[in-house]
């Protein structure tokens, strides 16, 4: 049976299959706690990124991916004016290197972080025969 990523609440994610109760504690034990936080349109500020990271820690995730949706790209480009002749590639870098530095120079963050565009995230799921149940957000 494929597993599926199975939303908890619009921001967090968990991995689920058909593992059974006492095989997923022994799972855990072994390979840690993965945390997905989703920046859906929010990622162009400090606070949301840093709340993110809050969450992830208390998560007690040994990896937090926090995915940053394709609306905050949209945004970025038409809040700042010099984005607007910009690639998508030079935008997605830019969205990246601020919300790293958000990461690692204000959050502190427990455990290790790291980020991918929605994109990234799809392509990396069929690539690896997982479904998406997508949700309204």
């Amino acid at each position: 049976m494929p597993q599926r990523f199975r939303p908890l609440s619009p921001a967090l994610w968990i991995l689920s299959g058909s593992i059974q109760s006492s095989a997923l504690a022994d799972l855990v034990g072994r390979l840690g706690t993965f945390g997905f936080e989703i920046e859906y349109a929010t990622g162009n500020n400090a606070k949301h990124i840093k709340g993110s990271v809050s969450n992830l820690t208390n998560l007690g995730a040994q990896l937090g991916v926090i995915v940053i949706g394709r609306p905050t790209v949209d945004q970025y480009r038409k809040t700042r004016k010099v984005a607007a002749t910009w690639s998508d590639q030079k935008v997605r870098e830019t969205v990246m290197t601020k919300a790293y530095s958000w990461i690692y120079a204000e959050s502190q963050p427990g455990g290790r972080v790291c980020l991918m565009f929605e994109e990234d995230v799809m392509s990396w799921a069929r690539k690896e025969g997982v479904t998406v149940e997508e949700t309204a957000v």
